[in-house]
């Protein structure tokens, strides 16, 4: 993975883009900076005073940082309205990309507040799903727009048995894809739906093939031209990789986590992606996602109530099931967020008021 996304970065570089947007979606944290990264921090703030002040430090770890703007932001308002916190703080990014951290490094020493935030940031080049370093003590996972772009797996369902199959991409002598599907899935593929029946399918739309009597679906297509098949869905597991180093490395870990719940023009199959790349600094949507690895961008919505049901078997607390919440953007930045500072004249509250298609889980 590291590989491609170097491979890609370098491309950009030679084309002198390497610090344009590479997607159509500019994230909360950007397009809302400082707010969006104030309210996290009142989050945490509030969160970390009432319950480990101040008898541990507080740990806040971001998987992948972007530009460095979500530290700067959380550090910045720490430091301005709670100093005794601030100096108890540890701030640990862990970067993937190379380009990426010596961005966020480059953001650190031009901040105004750089000499100071210095001693309490680390930026620790790796990938999180490689991650073999225990974290004992409480700690804040931050990961803002991070799972829509972890690899899923494409599988459809024999209408007949109900059985799952597992699409493969074969490559021919001429560099081109075809897919194929097999009946013997994969570890992750074959964990996921376990896991996922084990939560049950209340998050399932009627329209799922799984959700759908059986006799239904087997009429359906039994009907010309509809296929031996199913349609196609993507799910998520690289995520379960993600969710086990949460859970063995970061025990007592609380997670913030924020993504896409529905992306429009996406390619066709449930939970399908937006596949897209940039021609001459305009972006290009695609069709499929049977494209030419490290070149293209492809990130999914998330089933965030399939997701909170899989997060809580899979990470317990030591007391127990572990709580989750799942909110809404805009009941996040209600609660937490600076409204008069982020209303307009007229009235509107643009940070409220955009990303209706993003939801957050908080553990």
């Amino acid at each position: 993975m590291a590989s491609a996304i170097d491979e890609f970065e370098k491309s950009l570089e030679a084309e002198g883009e390497a610090t344009a947007p590479r997607q159509i979606f500019h994230t909360p944290t950007e397009l809302f900076k400082p707010h969006y990264g104030q309210a996290i921090a009142r989050y945490i703030l509030h969160q970390y005073r009432s319950h480990y002040f101040p008898h541990t430090d507080l740990c806040i770890y971001e998987i992948g940082g972007g530009n460095g703007t979500l530290m700067l932001n959380i550090l910045d308002f720490i430091f301005e309205n709670d100093p005794e916190v601030y100096n108890c703080t540890q701030y640990r990014i862990i970067e993937i990309s190379q380009q990426l951290a010596r961005q966020q490094k480059k953001s650190l020493d031009t901040n105004f507040y750089g000499n100071y935030h210095s001693q309490r940031v680390e930026i620790v080049r790796k990938d999180i799903l490689a991650w073999t370093i225990p974290v004992r003590q409480p700690c804040y996972v931050l990961a803002m727009e991070v799972i829509d772009n972890l690899p899923h797996d494409v599988i459809r369902f024999d209408p007949k048995t109900g059985q799952p199959l597992q699409a493969v991409v074969l490559i021919d002598r001429d560099g081109e894809f075809e897919e194929a599907y097999t009946q013997s899935m994969d570890e992750l593929p074959r964990r996921y739906l376990s896991l996922r029946g084990k939560v049950g399918y209340r998050q399932l739309p009627r329209s799922h093939p799984q959700v759908a009597p059986r006799f239904l679906t087997q009429l359906f297509h039994a009907l010309p031209y509809t296929g031996r098949l199913t349609a196609k869905e993507y799910i998520p597991t690289t995520l379960l990789l993600l969710l086990d180093v949460l859970s063995e490395y970061f025990p007592h870990h609380h997670l913030i986590l924020s993504d896409f719940d529905s992306l429009p023009n996406t390619i066709p199959g449930y939970m399908a992606p937006v596949v897209q790349t940039r021609h001459q600094k305009t972006m290009v949507p695609c069709t499929t996602y049977l494209v030419q690895q490290g070149y293209f961008d492809i990130f999914f919505p998330t089933n965030f109530e399939e997701l909170s049901g899989i997060y809580s078997i899979l990470c317990p607390s030591y007391f127990g099931t572990r709580r989750t919440h799942l909110l809404k953007h805009r009941t996040f930045v209600e609660k937490w967020g600076d409204m008069n500072a982020t209303s307009t004249k007229s009235g509107e509250n643009p940070m409220r008021d955009y990303y209706e298609n993003v939801k957050m889980l908080i553990s």
